[in-house]
């Protein structure tokens, strides 16, 4: 009799919830939140000339080239930040962002590789095309990071879908591995029928509520005050999720444990990212100035509107980005950083613009 009762109850839970995720995604879409790839519209936007497909598809070439092997140690270069990096052809060996060595002698056999791709790209460059489309002033980082995050959460639903019809094969897709023992085979099919049975609705709506809470977030850095302004709500938001997740009940959420990244560290990637992209565009402005009236700018509003349509914001702090003159003639160029605090330009703690360190001179 205790068994039937229980059963019941589950039943009557389970269908009370039925529905939940498709009236909040409903209402959502009211408001303009966009849910499947086919909303989305990702496709690439139209090309005017042939030249720039033939480019990109030559150039994406180069990702299928063997690498060249070399024994050399892996060591580091100075980076943005440090406030000095040494130009690149300038360095003993080159490294890639995974620290992978290469030296320049497997840098020329590397080289001798790519001459097929790099003939064709050269008879594209015959008859270049006038812009490839892209206006790096009006990019943002940040922007794309709210439509990643919208994608994702579309590839998340698909296969959070594909669960909730007993497809135990996306289990792979939320991180479990493809062999497993007979226990825990078992385990993971009694777990996800137990999840499938009660608690998939509840899970589904609280991973979509968390997706939303980090696109709120990221539309929320475009606001005065940028990343500073929403970082504390966002900082307790995720002490809260993690003491759920790692609460006793949080094996009813195996989508959300699965697929919820850090929402603070998500915005400050993205911050970080905008801000390079700032300063890259405010120090090749201030390059610009330089050569055309043989002075550097006393302030970053003397590129307006000769070499800049606007000022470059730094996105933590929703500020213009800093920047001053120095005695030597040099200039430092900076973002705040993730800890929002204004410290100079010092390197290691303010995001710097690095300056050339050119053979022969010292730091």
């Amino acid at each position: 009799m205790g068994v039937l009762l229980l059963t019941a109850w589950a039943w009557a839970l389970c269908s009370r919830r039925q529905g939940a995720v498709d009236r909040w995604m409903t209402q959502m879409r009211a408001r303009g939140e966009r849910f499947t790839f086919e909303e989305l519209d990702l496709l690439r936007p139209a090309r005017h000339t042939q030249a720039m497909e033939t480019i990109e598809v030559a150039a994406s070439r180069f990702k299928t080239l063997a690498r060249a092997q070399v024994s050399a140690p892996v060591r580091k270069t100075a980076g943005v930040g440090s406030g000095r990096k040494v130009v690149g052809w300038a360095e003993t060996n080159l490294n890639s962002r995974t620290e992978r060595v290469l030296d320049w002698q497997a840098m020329g056999r590397e080289i001798v590789g790519m001459q097929a791709t790099v003939s064709i790209i050269r008879e594209a460059m015959r008859n270049p095309p006038a812009d490839s489309g892209q206006d790096y002033e009006r990019l943002s980082f940040i922007k794309e990071a709210e439509q990643s995050c919208q994608a994702e959460r579309a590839m998340d639903l698909y296969w959070i879908g594909a669960l909730r019809r007993g497809d135990s094969t996306a289990l792979t897709t939320f991180g479990s591995p493809a062999r497993l023992s007979w226990s825990d085979v078992w385990s993971e099919r009694v777990s996800l029928a137990l999840w499938r049975s009660l608690w998939a609705e509840r899970d589904t709506l609280f991973c979509l509520h968390h997706y939303q809470r980090i696109i709120d977030s990221l539309r929320a850095m475009a606001n005065p005050g940028g990343l500073a302004c929403v970082a504390p709500a966002m900082t307790l938001y995720q002490a809260n999720l993690g003491a759920k997740l790692g609460s006793l009940s949080g094996y009813r959420h195996l989508v959300t444990g699965a697929t919820s990244p850090k929402i603070i560290g998500v915005c400050e990637i993205f911050a970080k990212c905008d801000s390079l992209r700032q300063l890259a565009i405010a120090a090749l402005a201030i390059r610009r100035h330089e050569l055309r009236h043989h002075c550097l700018p006393r302030e970053l509003a003397e590129l307006q509107p000769e070499f800049l349509g606007s000022l470059p914001l730094d996105p933590f702090v929703g500020q213009p980005a800093r920047y001053r003159l120095e005695d030597d003639g040099s200039f430092v160029l900076y973002s705040v950083g993730a800890d929002f605090r204004d410290d100079g330009g010092e390197p290691g703690k303010d995001l710097v613009w690095a300056r050339p360190l050119w053979p022969g001179l010292s730091d």
